[in-house]
């Protein structure tokens, strides 16, 4: 608004339109000058960039020494999830946590990767550590208890609030 506003003024006063024909493009001279710190990108497929220690990756679900699965189906991740895309289906154990997830699901087409169902659970049984970022399907996928228990070994150390990462943590 305030530029056209001093185009017209120069318009009226002679001399001045070629001065500020050139300051209009100041902006865009800045942009084509050489940065300093050289070239930033990388060779994708073949180079990848270092993640953050916090950023957030596709899911996993955790598990005890034993191998069996650290949720105790307490559908606390689902009740906070704002896209709906976790569903769980609990069942009764003998033992002494008194259920266990049947089915867990997670809707990875509905989910925005918030990271608000790692830190709803109060047993740490999900995370968002895999180190997966890029996935490419051609039909609707949904993540079920097998492939997410199958999510390898973790990426990073568990978290520890004193680093200031994590779902406990102070960031």
């Amino acid at each position: 608004m305030l530029r056209n506003l001093a185009f017209e003024w120069g318009k009226r006063i002679p001399g001045v339109l070629p001065v500020l024909q050139k300051m209009r493009s100041i902006p865009l001279l800045g942009r084509m000058m050489p940065i300093e710190r050289g070239i930033v990108t990388i060779d994708y497929p073949y180079q990848r960039a270092k993640l953050p220690a916090n950023y957030r990756t596709f899911h996993r679900l955790m598990s005890h020494t034993d191998g069996s699965v650290r949720c105790t189906a307490c559908m606390l991740c689902a009740t906070n999830c704002p896209s709906q895309c976790i569903h769980i289906v609990a069942e009764e154990t003998e033992e002494e946590v008194e259920k266990k997830p049947l089915r867990y699901d997670i809707d990875i087409m509905r989910c925005v990767f918030c990271g608000y169902c790692v830190e709803a659970c109060p047993c740490d049984a999900i995370r968002m550590d895999s180190g997966i970022i890029d996935e490419a399907y051609y039909d609707r996928r949904v993540h079920d208890i097998k492939l997410l228990m199958s999510r390898g070994e973790k990426v990073y150390h568990d978290y520890d609030s004193t680093f200031g990462y994590g779902p406990h943590g102070k960031n």
